[in-house]
Protein backbone atom coordinates (compact mmCIF):
# COMPACT_ATOMS: atom_id res chain seq x y z
CA UNK A 1 0.00 0.00 0.00
CA UNK A 2 1.29 3.41 -0.95
CA UNK A 3 0.05 6.69 0.58
CA UNK A 4 0.29 9.90 -1.44
CA UNK A 5 0.49 13.02 0.74
CA UNK A 6 0.49 15.51 -2.14
CA UNK A 7 -2.13 15.99 -4.81
CA UNK A 8 -1.06 15.35 -8.42
CA UNK A 9 -0.82 12.79 -11.25
CA UNK A 10 1.50 9.84 -10.69
CA UNK A 11 2.72 7.13 -13.13
CA UNK A 12 2.99 3.65 -11.64
CA UNK A 13 5.24 1.09 -13.35
CA UNK A 14 5.11 -2.66 -12.68
CA UNK A 15 8.12 -4.67 -13.89
CA UNK A 16 8.05 -8.48 -14.15
CA UNK A 17 11.42 -10.22 -14.23
CA UNK A 18 11.88 -13.49 -16.16
CA UNK A 19 14.99 -15.62 -16.61
CA UNK A 20 15.96 -14.02 -19.88
CA UNK A 21 13.78 -10.94 -20.16
CA UNK A 22 11.54 -8.40 -18.37
CA UNK A 23 8.08 -7.03 -19.00
CA UNK A 24 6.72 -3.59 -17.95
CA UNK A 25 3.25 -2.18 -17.59
CA UNK A 26 2.38 1.39 -16.56
CA UNK A 27 -0.74 3.07 -15.21
CA UNK A 28 -1.57 6.68 -14.32
CA UNK A 29 -3.10 7.60 -10.95
CA UNK A 30 -4.57 11.04 -10.20
CA UNK A 31 -4.59 12.07 -6.52
CA UNK A 32 -7.12 14.82 -5.85
CA UNK A 33 -6.43 17.32 -3.07
CA UNK A 34 -8.04 20.20 -1.22
CA UNK A 35 -6.18 23.26 0.03
CA UNK A 36 -6.32 24.25 3.69
CA UNK A 37 -9.84 25.30 4.66
CA UNK A 38 -10.53 28.86 5.69
CA UNK A 39 -13.44 31.27 6.06
CA UNK A 40 -14.19 34.85 7.03
CA UNK A 41 -17.08 36.94 8.40
CA UNK A 42 -18.13 40.42 7.38
CA UNK A 43 -18.25 41.49 11.05
CA UNK A 44 -17.34 39.42 14.07
CA UNK A 45 -18.88 41.58 16.80
CA UNK A 46 -22.30 43.08 17.31
CA UNK A 47 -25.36 43.15 19.52
CA UNK A 48 -28.23 40.69 19.21
CA UNK A 49 -30.19 39.97 17.19
CA UNK A 50 -27.29 40.27 14.77
CA UNK A 51 -26.88 38.88 11.22
CA UNK A 52 -23.42 37.74 10.06
CA UNK A 53 -22.36 36.84 6.50
CA UNK A 54 -19.81 34.02 6.34
CA UNK A 55 -17.64 33.32 3.26
CA UNK A 56 -15.88 30.03 2.48
CA UNK A 57 -12.36 31.00 1.31
CA UNK A 58 -11.24 27.47 0.47
CA UNK A 59 -10.05 27.14 -3.17
CA UNK A 60 -11.97 24.52 -5.16
CA UNK A 61 -14.70 24.09 -2.54
CA UNK A 62 -18.05 22.85 -3.88
CA UNK A 63 -19.79 22.21 -0.58
CA UNK A 64 -19.81 23.97 2.82
CA UNK A 65 -21.13 22.54 6.06
CA UNK A 66 -21.37 25.24 8.75
CA UNK A 67 -21.71 24.90 12.53
CA UNK A 68 -22.50 28.39 13.84
CA UNK A 69 -21.84 27.54 17.51
CA UNK A 70 -25.36 28.32 18.75
CA UNK A 71 -26.79 24.87 18.16
CA UNK A 72 -27.66 25.50 14.51
CA UNK A 73 -25.92 24.84 11.20
CA UNK A 74 -26.46 24.36 7.48
CA UNK A 75 -24.96 22.73 4.39
CA UNK A 76 -24.82 24.67 1.13
CA UNK A 77 -23.07 24.71 -2.23
CA UNK A 78 -22.82 28.49 -2.10
CA UNK A 79 -19.62 30.15 -0.99
CA UNK A 80 -21.46 32.59 1.29
CA UNK A 81 -24.13 32.08 3.90
CA UNK A 82 -25.91 34.41 6.33
CA UNK A 83 -26.88 33.58 9.89
CA UNK A 84 -28.70 35.54 12.60
CA UNK A 85 -27.55 35.26 16.23
CA UNK A 86 -30.36 35.97 18.68
CA UNK A 87 -28.61 35.58 22.06
CA UNK A 88 -25.76 37.41 23.74
CA UNK A 89 -22.72 35.13 23.96
CA UNK A 90 -19.41 34.20 22.34
CA UNK A 91 -19.65 31.54 19.61
CA UNK A 92 -17.22 29.02 18.09
CA UNK A 93 -17.68 28.54 14.32
CA UNK A 94 -16.74 25.32 12.45
CA UNK A 95 -16.59 24.86 8.65
CA UNK A 96 -16.27 21.48 6.94
CA UNK A 97 -15.72 21.97 3.20
CA UNK A 98 -15.48 19.50 0.29
CA UNK A 99 -14.38 19.64 -3.35
CA UNK A 100 -15.74 17.89 -6.46
CA UNK A 101 -13.61 14.81 -5.76
CA UNK A 102 -15.14 14.39 -2.32
CA UNK A 103 -12.06 15.49 -0.39
CA UNK A 104 -12.88 17.30 2.86
CA UNK A 105 -11.14 19.68 5.23
CA UNK A 106 -12.35 21.17 8.53
CA UNK A 107 -11.42 24.44 10.22
CA UNK A 108 -12.57 25.61 13.66
CA UNK A 109 -12.31 29.17 15.01
CA UNK A 110 -12.97 29.46 18.73
CA UNK A 111 -14.64 32.60 20.08
CA UNK A 112 -14.99 33.86 16.51
CA UNK A 113 -18.32 35.67 16.90
CA UNK A 114 -19.06 37.86 19.94
CA UNK A 115 -22.56 39.21 20.49
CA UNK A 116 -22.83 41.61 23.45
CA UNK A 117 -25.11 44.42 24.57
CA UNK A 118 -23.71 47.63 26.07
CA UNK A 119 -22.99 47.35 29.81
CA UNK A 120 -24.44 50.23 31.82
CA UNK A 121 -23.57 51.73 35.19
CA UNK A 122 -23.99 55.03 37.01
CA UNK A 123 -21.04 56.75 38.65
CA UNK A 124 -21.28 57.51 42.36
CA UNK A 125 -23.04 60.88 42.18
CA UNK A 126 -24.89 62.33 45.19
CA UNK A 127 -28.26 60.54 45.19
CA UNK A 128 -30.00 62.04 48.22
CA UNK A 129 -30.77 65.51 49.54
CA UNK A 130 -33.32 68.11 50.54
CA UNK A 131 -36.07 69.27 48.18
CA UNK A 132 -35.80 70.91 45.78
CA UNK A 133 -32.99 68.44 45.02
CA UNK A 134 -30.88 68.87 41.88
CA UNK A 135 -29.67 65.35 41.00
CA UNK A 136 -26.77 64.96 38.59
CA UNK A 137 -26.65 61.51 36.95
CA UNK A 138 -23.70 60.28 34.89
CA UNK A 139 -23.87 57.06 32.89
CA UNK A 140 -20.97 54.84 31.88
CA UNK A 141 -21.51 52.51 28.91
CA UNK A 142 -19.03 49.81 27.89
CA UNK A 143 -19.58 48.98 24.21
CA UNK A 144 -17.93 46.59 21.79
CA UNK A 145 -16.79 47.14 18.21
CA UNK A 146 -16.13 50.87 18.74
CA UNK A 147 -19.88 51.53 18.66
CA UNK A 148 -20.46 54.71 20.71
CA UNK A 149 -23.75 55.65 22.33
CA UNK A 150 -25.78 58.14 20.33
CA UNK A 151 -28.72 58.62 22.70
CA UNK A 152 -29.39 58.35 26.45
CA UNK A 153 -33.08 58.03 27.38
CA UNK A 154 -33.71 58.84 31.06
CA UNK A 155 -36.81 58.12 33.14
CA UNK A 156 -36.52 59.89 36.50
CA UNK A 157 -39.33 58.14 38.39
CA UNK A 158 -41.35 61.28 39.05
CA UNK A 159 -43.21 61.26 35.76
CA UNK A 160 -40.49 63.16 33.92
CA UNK A 161 -38.25 61.90 31.07
CA UNK A 162 -35.39 63.33 29.04
CA UNK A 163 -33.22 62.32 26.07
CA UNK A 164 -29.60 63.45 25.92
CA UNK A 165 -26.69 62.96 23.55
CA UNK A 166 -24.18 63.10 26.44
CA UNK A 167 -23.92 60.74 29.43
CA UNK A 168 -24.56 63.39 32.12
CA UNK A 169 -27.97 64.83 32.93
CA UNK A 170 -29.38 67.01 35.73
CA UNK A 171 -32.92 66.83 37.08
CA UNK A 172 -34.66 68.69 39.89
CA UNK A 173 -36.92 66.70 42.25
CA UNK A 174 -39.52 68.92 43.93
CA UNK A 175 -41.32 66.39 46.15
CA UNK A 176 -40.14 64.10 48.96
CA UNK A 177 -39.90 60.42 48.13
CA UNK A 178 -37.90 57.53 46.75
CA UNK A 179 -37.50 57.45 42.98
CA UNK A 180 -36.54 54.69 40.54
CA UNK A 181 -34.26 55.76 37.69
CA UNK A 182 -34.35 53.95 34.33
CA UNK A 183 -31.80 54.40 31.56
CA UNK A 184 -31.90 53.14 27.96
CA UNK A 185 -28.95 53.75 25.65
CA UNK A 186 -28.90 53.42 21.86
CA UNK A 187 -25.64 53.08 19.95
CA UNK A 188 -24.82 54.37 16.48
CA UNK A 189 -25.29 50.85 15.08
CA UNK A 190 -28.76 50.61 16.65
CA UNK A 191 -27.88 48.45 19.67
CA UNK A 192 -29.94 49.16 22.80
CA UNK A 193 -29.55 48.32 26.47
CA UNK A 194 -31.72 49.19 29.47
CA UNK A 195 -30.98 49.20 33.17
CA UNK A 196 -33.14 50.13 36.16
CA UNK A 197 -31.91 51.55 39.45
CA UNK A 198 -34.45 50.96 42.22
CA UNK A 199 -34.93 53.84 44.68
CA UNK A 200 -31.78 55.48 43.36
CA UNK A 201 -32.87 58.98 44.44
CA UNK A 202 -34.05 59.84 47.97
CA UNK A 203 -35.38 63.27 48.86
CA UNK A 204 -36.85 64.73 52.02
CA UNK A 205 -37.54 67.85 54.09
CA UNK A 206 -35.01 69.14 56.66
CA UNK A 207 -35.27 67.97 60.29
CA UNK A 208 -35.52 70.73 62.91
CA UNK A 209 -34.07 71.21 66.39
CA UNK A 210 -31.05 68.98 65.71
CA UNK A 211 -28.68 68.65 68.68
CA UNK A 212 -27.09 66.01 70.91
CA UNK A 213 -25.37 65.55 74.27
CA UNK A 214 -22.41 63.43 75.42
CA UNK A 215 -22.52 62.09 78.98
CA UNK A 216 -19.97 62.14 80.55
CA UNK A 217 -17.98 64.48 78.37
CA UNK A 218 -14.76 64.02 80.37
CA UNK A 219 -13.91 60.41 81.24
CA UNK A 220 -11.41 57.58 81.00
CA UNK A 221 -10.71 55.49 77.90
CA UNK A 222 -13.03 52.50 77.43
CA UNK A 223 -15.60 54.07 79.78
CA UNK A 224 -19.12 54.17 78.26
CA UNK A 225 -20.19 57.58 76.93
CA UNK A 226 -23.88 58.08 76.13
CA UNK A 227 -24.57 60.05 72.94
CA UNK A 228 -28.22 61.19 72.86
CA UNK A 229 -29.61 63.00 69.81
CA UNK A 230 -32.66 65.25 69.70
CA UNK A 231 -34.43 66.19 66.44
CA UNK A 232 -37.88 66.59 64.95
CA UNK A 233 -38.81 65.04 61.59
CA UNK A 234 -35.70 62.81 61.57
CA UNK A 235 -35.49 59.08 60.77
CA UNK A 236 -31.74 58.65 60.27
CA UNK A 237 -28.66 59.69 62.21
CA UNK A 238 -25.11 59.87 60.87
CA UNK A 239 -22.47 59.87 63.62
CA UNK A 240 -18.79 60.75 63.32
CA UNK A 241 -17.14 59.88 66.63
CA UNK A 242 -13.95 61.81 65.95
CA UNK A 243 -11.73 58.73 66.27
CA UNK A 244 -11.97 57.55 62.66
CA UNK A 245 -15.19 55.58 63.25
CA UNK A 246 -18.57 56.52 61.76
CA UNK A 247 -22.05 55.04 61.97
CA UNK A 248 -25.29 55.75 60.12
CA UNK A 249 -28.68 54.33 61.01
CA UNK A 250 -31.85 54.86 62.98
CA UNK A 251 -30.04 54.94 66.35
CA UNK A 252 -30.38 58.27 68.11
CA UNK A 253 -29.35 56.99 71.56
CA UNK A 254 -26.06 55.09 71.51
CA UNK A 255 -23.25 54.18 73.87
CA UNK A 256 -19.66 54.52 72.71
CA UNK A 257 -16.52 53.23 74.44
CA UNK A 258 -13.76 55.52 73.18
CA UNK A 259 -10.35 53.85 72.91
CA UNK A 260 -8.53 56.89 71.53
CA UNK A 261 -7.35 59.39 74.10
CA UNK A 262 -7.32 63.19 73.96
CA UNK A 263 -9.92 65.73 72.91
CA UNK A 264 -12.27 64.20 70.34
CA UNK A 265 -14.84 66.17 68.35
CA UNK A 266 -18.09 64.26 67.79
CA UNK A 267 -20.33 65.31 64.91
CA UNK A 268 -23.94 64.37 64.12
CA UNK A 269 -26.16 64.78 61.07
CA UNK A 270 -29.88 64.08 61.48
CA UNK A 271 -31.71 63.16 58.29
CA UNK A 272 -35.17 62.73 56.85
CA UNK A 273 -35.11 60.42 53.80
CA UNK A 274 -31.68 61.67 52.72
CA UNK A 275 -32.12 65.32 53.72
CA UNK A 276 -29.56 65.93 56.50
CA UNK A 277 -29.02 68.80 58.94
CA UNK A 278 -25.83 69.19 61.00
CA UNK A 279 -25.90 69.52 64.79
CA UNK A 280 -23.38 71.63 66.67
CA UNK A 281 -20.30 69.48 67.37
CA UNK A 282 -19.57 68.27 70.92
CA UNK A 283 -16.06 67.78 72.32
CA UNK A 284 -15.34 64.71 74.47
CA UNK A 285 -12.18 64.54 76.59
CA UNK A 286 -10.89 60.98 76.91
CA UNK A 287 -8.16 60.52 79.50
CA UNK A 288 -5.29 58.03 79.22
CA UNK A 289 -4.48 55.27 79.32
CA UNK A 290 -5.40 52.40 76.92
CA UNK A 291 -3.85 49.02 77.70
CA UNK A 292 -2.51 46.85 74.86
CA UNK A 293 0.37 44.44 74.35
CA UNK A 294 1.85 41.82 72.05
CA UNK A 295 4.09 38.84 72.77
CA UNK A 296 6.52 36.41 71.14
CA UNK A 297 8.06 33.08 72.12
CA UNK A 298 11.78 32.74 72.55
CA UNK A 299 13.46 30.56 69.93
CA UNK A 300 16.02 29.29 72.45
CA UNK A 301 13.59 28.54 75.27
CA UNK A 302 10.08 27.65 74.13
CA UNK A 303 8.71 28.25 77.64
CA UNK A 304 10.01 31.84 77.68
CA UNK A 305 7.60 34.55 76.48
CA UNK A 306 8.58 38.14 75.78
CA UNK A 307 5.78 40.68 76.33
CA UNK A 308 5.82 44.02 74.51
CA UNK A 309 3.80 46.81 76.13
CA UNK A 310 2.04 48.89 73.45
CA UNK A 311 -0.25 50.85 75.79
CA UNK A 312 -1.28 54.42 74.90
CA UNK A 313 -0.66 56.75 77.81
CA UNK A 314 1.92 59.06 79.34
CA UNK A 315 4.89 59.05 81.71
CA UNK A 316 2.68 58.75 84.81
CA UNK A 317 1.41 55.29 83.83
CA UNK A 318 2.08 52.27 86.03
CA UNK A 319 1.62 48.66 84.99
CA UNK A 320 0.41 45.42 86.53
CA UNK A 321 0.91 42.08 84.77
CA UNK A 322 -0.79 38.83 85.73
CA UNK A 323 0.54 35.89 83.70
CA UNK A 324 -2.30 33.59 84.68
CA UNK A 325 -0.15 30.83 86.21
CA UNK A 326 -0.25 31.92 89.85
CA UNK A 327 3.18 33.56 89.70
CA UNK A 328 3.78 36.94 91.39
CA UNK A 329 2.47 40.05 89.64
CA UNK A 330 4.95 42.01 87.54
CA UNK A 331 5.11 45.82 87.37
CA UNK A 332 7.73 46.62 84.73
CA UNK A 333 6.59 47.93 81.36
CA UNK A 334 7.62 45.02 79.10
CA UNK A 335 8.47 41.90 81.11
CA UNK A 336 9.60 38.39 80.23
CA UNK A 337 8.06 35.30 81.79
CA UNK A 338 8.95 31.61 81.90
CA UNK A 339 6.06 29.16 82.19
CA UNK A 340 6.97 26.01 84.10
CA UNK A 341 4.13 23.88 82.78
CA UNK A 342 2.40 23.46 79.46
CA UNK A 343 -1.14 24.76 79.19
CA UNK A 344 -3.36 27.70 78.21
CA UNK A 345 -3.03 30.89 80.25
CA UNK A 346 -4.91 34.20 80.30
CA UNK A 347 -2.52 37.15 80.58
CA UNK A 348 -3.80 40.44 82.00
CA UNK A 349 -2.27 43.88 81.67
CA UNK A 350 -3.72 46.74 83.72
CA UNK A 351 -2.51 50.31 83.15
CA UNK A 352 -3.14 53.02 85.78
CA UNK A 353 -2.65 56.68 84.99
CA UNK A 354 -1.57 58.67 88.03
CA UNK A 355 -2.72 61.97 86.55
CA UNK A 356 -6.43 61.11 86.28
CA UNK A 357 -6.70 57.81 88.16
CA UNK A 358 -7.98 55.99 85.06
CA UNK A 359 -7.37 52.23 84.92
CA UNK A 360 -7.64 50.23 81.72
CA UNK A 361 -7.24 46.48 81.39
CA UNK A 362 -6.78 44.09 78.46
CA UNK A 363 -6.47 40.29 78.23
CA UNK A 364 -4.82 37.85 75.82
CA UNK A 365 -4.49 34.05 75.72
CA UNK A 366 -1.06 32.39 75.76
CA UNK A 367 -0.63 28.70 74.84
CA UNK A 368 2.48 27.00 76.14
CA UNK A 369 3.52 23.75 74.44
CA UNK A 370 6.64 21.85 73.47
CA UNK A 371 6.30 20.49 69.93
CA UNK A 372 7.20 16.83 69.41
CA UNK A 373 6.52 13.98 67.00
CA UNK A 374 6.26 10.19 67.05
CA UNK A 375 6.24 7.36 64.54
CA UNK A 376 4.39 4.69 66.48
CA UNK A 377 7.22 2.23 65.77
CA UNK A 378 10.83 1.91 66.90
CA UNK A 379 12.15 -0.69 64.43
CA UNK A 380 11.31 -1.09 60.74
CA UNK A 381 12.64 -2.96 57.72
CA UNK A 382 14.45 -1.13 54.95
CA UNK A 383 12.04 0.23 52.32
CA UNK A 384 9.11 0.36 54.75
CA UNK A 385 7.07 3.59 54.92
CA UNK A 386 6.99 5.16 58.37
CA UNK A 387 4.15 7.55 59.37
CA UNK A 388 5.20 10.61 61.38
CA UNK A 389 2.71 12.36 63.64
CA UNK A 390 3.05 15.79 65.29
CA UNK A 391 2.07 15.91 68.97
CA UNK A 392 1.69 18.60 71.61
CA UNK A 393 0.81 21.29 69.05
CA UNK A 394 -2.61 22.97 69.49
CA UNK A 395 -4.74 23.77 66.48
CA UNK A 396 -4.38 27.49 67.15
CA UNK A 397 -1.60 29.17 69.09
Amino acid sequence: MITYNTAGTYTITLTAYYQTTTSNITSTVTVNGLASADFSANDRTGCGPYTVTFTNLTPGATSSTWDFGDGTGTTTAAATVTHQYTSIDTFDVVLTTANAAGCTKTVRKDGYIMIAAPQLSLVNNLTEGCIPFNATLTAVSSNIDSDPVSNYAWTFGDGQTQNTATPTVSHIYTNSGNYNVNLTVTTQQGCTATRSYAQHIRTGTPPTGVSFTATPSNTCAATPVRLLASASNANSYSWDFGDGVTRTGAEFDITRNFMQTGSLTVNLRAGNNGCYVNAAPVNVQIGPSVASFSFTRSCNNRRLFLFNNTAIGDATDTYEWDFGDGSPLETIASPQHVYTAEGTYTVRLSVRNAGNGCVNTTFQTVRVFIADFNTGVSTVCRGTSVPFGVVHVPRRW
